[in-house]
């Protein structure tokens, strides 16, 4: 079974090769785009970029997420609390229960 492996390394060099065609095109309909922007439009037009693109950059929240993010960090901070609360108030009664306080 050694074509197994050869097969999978096959298949991760074509979607390699894929993604790095996908690449070159975003950067000629860049290139593109910022040629025929400033040949047709009065203002100047949209530029090429002035450095590479970053695909690991990590996603800015917007405000509305961010929010929802706290909002959620609150709710689940509350139900550890409540869960906490109720466990020691159920071991108190309990306790309470079976062994009363006048006898010892």
């Amino acid at each position: 079974m050694l074509v197994v492996p050869y097969r999978k390394a096959y298949q991760q060099r074509l979607e390699h090769e894929n993604y790095t065609a996908w690449l070159q095109g975003m950067y000629i309909y860049d290139a593109f785009s910022s040629v025929i922007s400033q040949a047709f439009s009065k203002g100047g037009g949209s530029r090429y970029p002035d450095k590479p693109y970053e695909f690991n950059k990590p996603k800015k929240l917007t405000k509305a997420e961010k929010n929802e993010k706290k909002m959620q960090s609150g709710i689940d901070f509350m139900q550890r609390m409540t869960a906490r609360f109720n466990e020691s108030y159920y071991k108190r009664k309990i306790d309470e229960l079976t062994n009363p306080p006048g006898k010892e």
